[in-house]
């Protein structure tokens, strides 16, 4: 193991010092990004540029790709075609099946011709299309003209734009007569193209008014937009004859084929019917597979297109950082977006900026068109993120979203939002949310939606993106925040969409009311951790079937009969409910309703149920009303999910202790960054208390000689109820404290309480709440708040010593305490930490 952690540790240093000439590379264009040389309207113009840059890298695959996907589009109906005529022609006899065969080479004949009549019109079409020399000379020509030299030469292209049109019209006209009474859909499509050259015409015309207006930068835009506009259009048509050639030579085939066949007797037509299906169903077969190196080369072009980029991307977001948050990315973070785009996981330390980090990856991959997500661990981190980043997307011209539970939002600088606290942040539909370039949203959110969408009745229905041409799906580039809580934690976790059962809920109270009677180590054993019932004793049974016969529900037999099997679980459920979940610990009462507190992140689960009856032995034993047991319909877990992604990638204070794990499963390789600046917390020795009255005393006396200071003192708790407890207790102290649980109150004040808990003589409870994505700020949020007042007071808590975090409770996973530890002493901040257990 020792052997196998140093490999990994050398293996790091090598990667990161591979990647050094790359961070080079960004920082030396960081002088042509300045805004002496690139204006902001110009900076959100390089956009454009590397969308155009990619498009053209990846154009002929996407060629091929589009050809091989429609072609077997049109193979499949054939088959099924095939399918339904084996039925029709069992029952005729020979003379039939000869008026049949007389039928079929009749149609053949016709059909063959109006076939050799579409591949003239389309041969003429193909001669009136630029070819790709036309289309490089186009490009390398645009390249080289500058803003006094471009309204010249699109006076020069209109005449030879003019000319091909009338051809084309003239073409057209002479086949339109014999085409309509073929009944083919060749001549729309003719017309169509028709339209799209007069529109560019149009456009080329209105550009000689328009050009007079614009200044260098504007007329740089519109040189980009018109390059991409014209390859885009010129795309689309190749493709298309390309298609009509290609169906052209697979009917041919089939015409041939048909044509060789003398005329059979019925059962060696119904033969012959099985060899043309076999037949048709080995093309479909090959065509498919032909889909996969197809799907795999792109994938590796698209790659060395972005590769490519990722300096000039990488410079013009830290440029965009710089303008519209003040912040810029240090060379650490460029190292970690770097891993991040190569699909890896970045171990970076607490504080070291790793949603700043994210905007690089995000905004590069995003140039593909094809929607990147980044996954966060709960709304309001989601929500957060979005509206601090999306300064930065908006400046470059990347539309940013976030998914919440029950709403979806787009980053909107003109929006006016009653919510002082989101005001940029404008409502919109799941389906438009899932539309924008980059959308951020909690794992739950985008899987739930996943299940969703594949149980609707219309493809209009689905949110989430369209499968693309290569049959990537929707999930194409996924970045994971605390990636180890989510792939790894609840990676076993199923989502689950399911519909109600018609069951009565009177065995679930009659069974709680069985199991408040029943006395541990008496009647029944619970497993070493308390989580689970170890063994019913015989008494229990007793005590059960007695109070059963009386309610009537146990009429006959006994609890071990085979169809009785279903009240054994009931008892099991019942013991379990009062045994191992407690309010305000695992679960909160509101509104009459159960929900789920997460014991990872100590958030409201909403709309989250326990299986298998478990819910409902819960819901009996708080006298709530009891919900029917639920049926599953669609579900899936994170691990099965998260690994559906193209490409996929994570970032996490706490992730090299499971490389392993990482790379066994989704393979992915850890990567640890270094920070910016070295780590000067203080980690305090474990204090142990023989009880836990005791030990909260302690923590008591501890933060009452740290306020008197007025050092800032962060207290951890695993559950509501202990964050509850230690409340009480220091109130009665005098010490003025907030408190930071699942409760709806103090959920509300989340962020305004996170805000300030980083201020002289500040005091906060909290949950697993305020354990990951927390950012606390030495001397407060300085937002709305005088500077050089808030220096002073930042400065003051430095020399207290920074935030000091106090554990009171060991976590089953050493990584939530390194977590809560990590709060303190960011970005080379003092801090102080220590645990309490007991």
């Amino acid at each position: 193991m020792l052997k196998w952690l140093g490999n990994l540790v050398d293996s790091n240093e090598k990667q990161i010092k591979r990647l050094q000439p790359l961070v080079d590379e960004i920082n030396g264009l960081e002088p042509e990004f300045q805004p002496k040389k690139l204006s902001d309207y110009a900076l959100h113009a390089k956009t454009g540029e590397f969308k155009a840059r990619i498009a053209e890298a990846t154009f002929e695959i996407r060629q091929q790709s589009d050809v091989a996907q429609k072609v077997l589009k049109h193979l499949k109906p054939v088959i099924n075609e095939i399918n339904s005529f084996e039925a029709q022609f069992k029952p005729l006899d020979e003379e039939q099946l000869r008026d049949k065969a007389d039928k079929f080479k009749a149609e053949l004949a016709k059909t063959t011709s109006r076939i050799n009549q579409i591949v003239v019109v389309a041969q003429k079409i193909q001669t009136h299309l630029p070819t790709a020399d036309e289309i490089t000379s186009f490009n390398a020509q645009f390249k080289l003209l500058n803003a006094t030299e471009l309204p010249a030469k699109t006076k020069e292209l209109k005449t030879p734009l003019e000319n091909r049109v009338q051809r084309l019209e003239q073409d057209v006209t002479q086949f339109q007569k014999e085409l309509l009474e073929a009944d083919e859909k060749i001549l729309p499509e003719g017309f169509s193209f028709l339209e799209r050259l007069k529109s560019a015409m149009n456009e080329v015309n209105s550009l000689d008014s328009q050009f007079a207006s614009l200044d260098q930068a504007k007329l740089e835009v519109r040189t980009v937009e018109f390059k991409s506009q014209f390859t885009e259009a010129t795309s689309k048509i190749t493709q298309e004859v390309t298609v009509s050639q290609q169906v052209q030579e697979h009917l041919q085939q089939v015409d041939e084929i048909i044509i060789s066949q003398p005329i059979l007797s019925p059962p060696e037509l119904l033969d012959k019917t099985d060899d043309f299906k076999t037949l048709l169903e080995g093309e479909c077969k090959q065509l498919q597979e032909s889909i996969t190196p197809l799907r795999k080369e792109q994938r590796e072009v698209e790659e060395d297109a972005l590769d490519e980029l990722l300096p000039e991307a990488f410079a013009a977001v830290r440029e965009a950082a710089r303008r519209a948050i003040g912040q810029r990315h240090y060379d650490v973070q460029l190292i970690g977006g770097i891993i991040l785009h190569q699909g890896k996981i970045a171990e970076m330390k607490t504080g070291e900026g790793k949603t700043l980090v994210a905007t690089l990856p995000l905004y590069l991959n995003s140039l593909t068109g094809k929607g990147c997500h980044l996954v966060t661990v709960n709304d309001y981190l989601s929500k957060r993120d979005h509206q601090w980043m999306g300064a930065i997307y908006h400046a470059l011209g990347v539309s940013v979203s976030s998914i919440q539970h029950e709403a979806s939002f787009i980053y909107d600088p003109e929006c006016k939002s009653d919510d002082i606290r989101w005001p940029r942040l404008r409502p919109v539909s799941r389906k438009e949310a899932y539309q924008a370039d980059i959308t951020y949203g909690t794992n739950n959110e985008f899987g739930f939606d996943y299940l969703r969408d594949n149980m609707v009745i219309e493809l209009s229905q689905c949110v989430q993106r369209p499968s693309t041409t290569l049959g990537t799906g929707p999930l194409n580039y996924a970045i994971v925040d605390e990636v180890d809580n989510i792939l790894i934690d609840e990676a076993r976790t199923p989502l689950i969409i399911s519909g109600q059962r018609e069951e009565s809920p009177q065995e679930y109270q009659v069974f709680a009311r069985i199991a408040a009677q029943l006395q541990p180590e008496t009647d029944y054993k619970m497993s070493e951790k308390g989580r689970s019932v170890d063994e019913i004793f015989e008494s229990a049974y007793d005590s059960t079937e007695r109070i059963l016969r009386r309610e009537g529900i146990l009429k006959s037999g006994n609890l071990f009969d085979a169809d009785k099997a279903h009240l054994v679980h009931h008892l099991r459920n019942a013991i379990t409910a009062k045994e191992a979940y407690h309010k305000d610990q695992q679960y909160l009462v509101k509104d009459n309703e159960i929900i789920i507190v997460d014991e990872f992140t100590g958030r409201l689960m909403q709309g989250r149920r326990y299986s298998e009856g478990l819910h409902q032995a819960i819901e009996a034993k708080e006298k709530v009303k009891v919900q029917p047991e639920s049926m599953t319909y669609a579900t899936v877990t994170f691990q099965n999910y998260f690994r559906m992604y193209a490409k996929l990638a994570g970032m996490t204070g706490t992730a090299l202790t499971e490389a392993e794990e990482f790379h066994k499963i989704y393979k992915l390789e850890v990567v640890v960054i270094p920070t910016n600046k070295p780590m000067i917390r203080q980690d305090f020795a474990d204090r142990i208390y023989k009880d836990e009255a005791s030990k909260f005393k302690a923590v008591v006396n501890e933060v009452t000689e740290l306020n008197k200071k007025g050092q800032p003192v962060l207290i951890g708790t695993v559950s509501i109820e202990k964050s509850e407890v230690l409340s009480e207790m220091m109130r009665r102290r005098g010490i003025n404290h907030k408190v930071l649980n699942a409760k709806p109150d103090k959920a509300l004040q989340e962020a305004e309480i996170v805000a300030q808990a980083g201020r002289v003589g500040a005091v906060t409870v909290a949950t697993n709440m305020a354990g990951r994505g927390v950012d606390i700020v030495l001397g407060g949020n300085p937002q709305g708040r005088n500077e050089k007042e808030w220096q002073q007071e930042h400065e003051k808590v430095i020399e207290l010593g920074g935030l000091f975090i106090i554990g009171t409770e060991r976590h089953e996973a050493r990584r939530i305490d390194n977590q809560l530890r990590g709060r303190s002493g960011r970005q080379g901040d003092p801090g102080q930490s220590r645990f309490y257990v007991s």
